[in-house]
């Protein structure tokens, strides 16, 4: 076992150093149970400039939060190592050992897994390049920051209609790009009775005009 994580068993090995992971590690340190945070390095909201939403923090840089949490998680003992884990074995009974990327080895007690999800892009040129900036998903991260300015929906599945009536309470001036998709009768009545422009056909790419999508 690598020096570096010695032969201390945890109590618990936290999976995943975004905001779930880190105060599970602020809560179990607080608790005096040893707890370390195997962080991949790859927040989900690191594209965007701003969190919000958060009371206390409204607007904070999301590297700055999670920067902050890890300190906070740190001052009371927590233990977080940047890397990835290659493999994990072991049982609730006999504890488990958690081989890393960068080639030591954490054992613990118990596993917390706190990864979250991974936003999966559609397959539209350009669409990835303006993830967090002027291509969003959520009306409560971003609605404020786009009210009242043309909004386009592109249909990623069944939900759309749903989300382009949500989007709606922040923007009258919407566009919902079908993107062959085919929805029924009835909800694109709803969406048109509500000024929602219907444009039908697939979406290959977006267009960019000084660094703004036209």
């Amino acid at each position: 076992m690598n020096a570096e994580h010695g032969d201390q068993i945890r109590d618990v090995a936290i999976v995943g150093g975004g905001a779930a992971g880190l105060s599970a590690a602020l809560t179990l340190a607080r608790a005096r149970r040893s707890a370390i945070v195997i962080d991949g390095g790859h927040p989900r909201n690191a594209p965007a400039a701003a969190a919000h939403g958060l009371i206390g923090l409204e607007g904070i840089n999301p590297l700055e939060l999670l920067e902050t949490a890890r300190n906070e998680a740190r001052s009371y003992g927590a233990e977080i190592v940047q890397t990835a884990i290659a493999d994990a074995s072991g049982s609730r009974g006999s504890g488990f050992v958690l081989q890393l990327d960068d080639g030591s080895a954490v054992r613990a007690r118990q596993v917390l897994i706190a990864t979250g999800v991974r936003d999966e892009m559609p397959a539209v040129l350009g669409l990835a390049e303006r993830w967090g900036r002027d291509v969003v998903h959520c009306p409560y991260c971003h609605g404020w920051e786009i009210r009242d300015t043309r909004i386009g929906l592109l249909v990623t599945g069944p939900m759309s209609a749903m989300q382009a009536m949500l989007f709606h309470q922040w923007s009258g001036k919407m566009s919902f790009f079908s993107n062959g998709h085919e929805f029924p009768a009835d909800q694109l009545g709803k969406l048109s009775a509500l000024g929602i422009e219907i444009v039908p056909g697939a979406v290959s790419a977006v267009e960019v005009v000084d660094d703004r999508l036209a």
